[in-house]
């Protein structure tokens, strides 16, 4: 799924500042049942196609960042060969309050086009990153979002 790639590179690059060490175990963390994110909505904003902004709503009090994942065409069986993909990651404001918030998904290579006014798998992770690890605190994933 693109959004645990999201997190698994994340994690990756957390464990190659250190060449050659071996991880620490992830210990298990408390996860804060009051957290959420929710992906509204994701529109392409400028003219020629290359910016995608997806909006949306978290509420966080232990998150070092959020970060967005968009593939295009959407997700279909158990292979996906997405054309368009992008992403992005912000720092969350983890007050335990309810935010709203943009966040720009860039093109990954070695997508370089323009997307597409149509249906595309959209998701979103709030993530702790600790002591080498990746936590998912929570996430949203749609398949089939149109992008406006």
């Amino acid at each position: 799924m693109i959004i645990t790639a999201l997190a698994s590179t994340a994690l990756a690059a957390l464990l190659g500042a250190a060449p050659g060490a071996a991880p620490q175990p992830c210990k298990p963390i408390d996860k804060d049942p009051k957290s959420s994110v929710k992906v509204n909505s994701a529109t392409v904003q400028s003219k020629d196609g290359t910016q995608l902004v997806v909006n949306l709503t978290y509420t966080c009090s232990k998150a070092t960042s959020l970060a967005v994942a968009v593939g295009q065409p959407p997700k279909t069986g158990t292979n996906p060969k997405y054309e368009r993909i992008g992403a992005g990651t912000i720092t969350p404001d983890c007050d335990g309050t309810s935010h709203t918030t943009d966040v720009t998904a860039r093109p990954q290579k070695p997508f370089t086009g323009t997307w597409q006014r149509a249906a595309a798998t959209v998701g979103a992770n709030l993530l702790l990153l600790q002591d080498g690890c990746a936590y998912l605190i929570a996430s949203d994933v749609h398949n089939a979002m149109t992008l406006s």
